[in-house]
């Protein structure tokens, strides 16, 4: 069967060189520096682990790691830490990967070192992680092999959106039987995805193939059975039935508006439940071989023939100011497209070039603590909230208008009249539409204590939740305030001021 349809190749994603700028140069004379140890061991046994790898990376500067590996006794030691505040992370084969503090999908704990300041006691209690088995057949019962199993968990994002994160991928063997390993505890969808012949779609002439499908024999994630997975134990049984399907051809041509001359040539994808496969045309026509039933999201951009993004970023009250350890996204609207973007340099210049034509939103990440993206304005047009068009062969200026006024919540959490150490503490804007915007949305974790601190919020009117860690990250979804709008705090935050909570654990809907 052959599909004919238009593609319009202005509706693009972003392809974009990174440009990243080296990290800042810190101190690590000894005097200046500190120590940071601690011990990993087992959660079910409380048991030393060996050869646990312990990475360490500064908050403002997360590309820039130390790893060591723990001793037989599960001990760890980073000497010669320079001055910062620093996050950890411990993994080991067989056991579910831990931020340090971290609790249930919570977002762990920050470390600060002073200088001469050995931080001791900074342990890791891994869970072991848990396994999925099971058997794929087709619809005469018969094993099949090699086929692609996918783990993939259901959880909201900040900006509202619920997506499909696949965490592991195996294959099935000669019985068709598979393993999904190092697996966290918490509930998943199975995904036996097809064959998986590595054969490029535009040149496959399968005449039949396997048609994905969930467990139990579901064509979608809204009928999929999630399936539990305990710490330590096996998932056995989860066997997945695939039928046999004639494969269609999709073919198409592409109606270029993003102007431009001379000859073009393209990338067309596909995305369809996991994966994206693209192929390149040197015209403006494309064919899809060897496809399966289903709906497929198509992305269309222009090879060779992109936009650029440039400008200065500058601080709302003129105060000189060092940019670097700012990165600025640069994102389509098109939500299976790409993402680019590039580091601020020092003094606030930015350029993100090889960027197809089509619409962007510009997101600035990095030293939320500090400051906060106040102000877009591109050839003298507000974009602060709407997207930016590129258009083939332009190079857009842009000025980023920061501002230093932002504020502080703390507190403290407490469970049945006791310090609640672990628990998630979200703040939610009331007004709906900012909780589309990701940096208006703040989460912290309370320590042993109960207390938490959230800097760098921006100034407006909050609802502030304490909660137990959701494994979805429910609290991200647009109408979480509204659902449980009795167990909220109100706050209204203020430019440079310090706001104090007393929140208890509260139960969601």
């Amino acid at each position: 069967m052959l599909l004919a349809f238009v593609v319009a190749a202005t509706t693009v994603g972003s392809v974009s060189s990174q440009q990243t700028e080296p990290p800042a140069k810190r101190s690590s004379s000894p005097g200046a520096a500190g120590q940071i140890s601690g011990r990993v061991v087992r959660a079910d046994s409380l048991q030393p682990l060996a050869k646990a790898v312990v990475t360490l990376w500064p908050v403002e500067q997360p590309s820039e790691t130390l790893s060591t590996r723990t001793d037989s006794s599960g001990n760890f030691a980073f000497r010669e830490v320079p001055i910062g505040t620093y996050r950890l992370r411990a993994q080991r084969r067989g056991f579910v990967t831990q931020l340090y503090g971290q609790r249930g999908s919570g977002p762990g704990l920050t470390v600060p070192v002073a200088a001469g300041e050995h931080k001791a006691g900074v342990d890791f209690v891994l869970m072991p992680a848990g396994v999925i088995t099971g058997t794929i057949y087709d619809e005469d019962y018969e094993p099949v092999e090699e086929i692609e199993v996918a783990a993939l968990r259901l959880r909201f994002v900040r900006g509202g959106k619920r997506t499909a994160q696949m965490v592991r991928t195996t294959r099935t063997n000669d019985l068709g039987q598979y393993r999904l390993a190092g697996l966290e505890p918490g509930f998943y969808l199975v995904l036996a995805a097809g064959s998986g012949s590595g054969v490029p779609w535009s040149t496959r002439t399968d005449s039949l193939a396997y048609v994905p499908a969930f467990y139990l024999n579901a064509a979608t994630q809204e009928e999929a059975r999630q399936v539990r997975v305990v710490s330590g134990g096996e998932t056995t049984g989860v066997d997945i039935s695939v039928r046999t399907s004639p494969t269609y051809t999709l073919s198409g041509v592409i109606m270029d508006t993003t102007g431009g001359s001379g000859p073009k040539r393209y990338s067309v994808g596909f995305a369809r439940g996991i994966g994206v496969v693209t192929m390149a045309s040197r015209e403006a026509s494309f064919t899809f071989r060897g496809l399966t039933p289903g709906e497929y999201t198509l992305v269309a951009i222009v090879i060779g023939q992109s936009a650029s993004l440039r400008g200065q970023a500058r601080m709302e009250d003129q105060q000189p100011f060092h940019f670097g350890g700012l990165y600025l996204s640069v994102v389509p609207e098109i939500e299976e497209a790409p993402t680019g973007g590039a580091s601020l340099e020092s003094d606030g210049r930015f350029a993100v070039r090889e960027l197809p034509a089509g619409e962007y939103t510009l997101q600035l990440s990095g030293r939320e603590s500090e400051v906060y993206l106040k102000q877009v304005r591109c050839e003298g047009q507000d974009h602060s909230a709407r997207p930016v068009t590129l258009r083939v062969g332009e190079t857009l200026e842009c000025t980023l208008l920061l501002s230093h006024e932002v504020g502080e919540v703390r507190g403290r959490v407490e469970q049945e009249g006791r310090p609640a150490a672990g628990m998630v503490v979200v703040l939610i804007p009331r007004e709906r539409e900012l909780r589309r915007q990701p940096r208006y949305t703040m989460v912290a974790q309370t320590n042993p204590d109960g207390q938490f601190e959230i800097r760098g919020v921006i100034p407006g009117d909050y609802l502030a939740f304490a909660l137990e860690p959701l494994e979805d990250a429910n609290y991200f979804a647009l109408d979480f305030a509204e659902r449980n709008r009795d167990a909220a705090e109100p706050v209204t935050v203020a430019a440079q001021k310090s706001h104090f909570l007393r929140l208890n654990v509260a139960t969601p809907r």
